[in-house]
């Protein structure tokens, strides 16, 4: 999984770089493989029907020169879906996503860690929402070579230094608390999954 997840974006950048529709293709087979990586890793008969179904279906839209199109919306589509997903936490009487998160990972919450939880879920979808926007404005503004850094580079760079910025805030606010250790932290986090909140 993690070799698709890093094989993606670099794909998609030497794409544009080498103006190679093949590589284009390549970068959408990719991203299909790791939407349903989980169902292909179960053997799921559907899952391995629909990964060379999709496949074939790019290698058409790319050499009607729709390639392109089909890789500018996942920059946007992304963090669309996760600003949906995290906004929906926060309405009354639902529980925010991270408080979700650290719940699963420390058992409980006290009442001031559960309230910085709400408020990191509000600036995730903040942070969601750039990304979503700054997305969109590129595929229109910007040639293709910096879309494709800006959202194959830049973006995953903000919100790596975002996450880790808010791991260190967070071990100084809640000092009196114990924290695991950045990597334990990581590991914890891949343990939960989503459909077990």
């Amino acid at each position: 999984m993690l070799l698709l997840v890093l094989a993606y974006p670099l794909l998609t950048h030497a794409a544009i770089w080498f103006k190679e529709p093949l590589l284009q293709w390549a970068a959408l087979t990719v991203l299909i493989a790791i939407a349903v990586y989980d169902a292909l890793k179960k053997l799921r008969l559907w899952a391995w029907i629909l990964l060379p179904a999709l496949s074939a279906a790019f290698l058409g839209l790319v050499k009607f020169g729709g390639g392109m199109y089909a890789l500018f919306l996942q920059p946007i589509l992304l963090p669309a879906a996760m600003l949906i997903l995290f906004s929906r936490s926060l309405r009354p009487g639902a529980t925010p996503i991270i408080s979700l998160f650290a719940a699963k990972i420390r058992g409980s919450l006290p009442d001031d860690l559960a309230l910085y939880t709400r408020k990191l879920t509000f600036w995730w979808c903040i942070a969601f929402a750039l990304l979503a926007a700054s997305a969109f404005s590129l595929a229109i503004f910007a040639s293709h070579t910096v879309w494709s850094i800006m959202t194959n580079f830049v973006h995953y760079l903000f919100l790596g230094a975002i996450f880790l910025f808010e791991y260190l805030y967070r071990r100084y606010r809640f000092r009196h608390l114990e924290h695991p250790g950045f990597f334990a932290y990581i590991r914890s986090l891949f343990t939960v999954r989503m459909h077990s909140l």
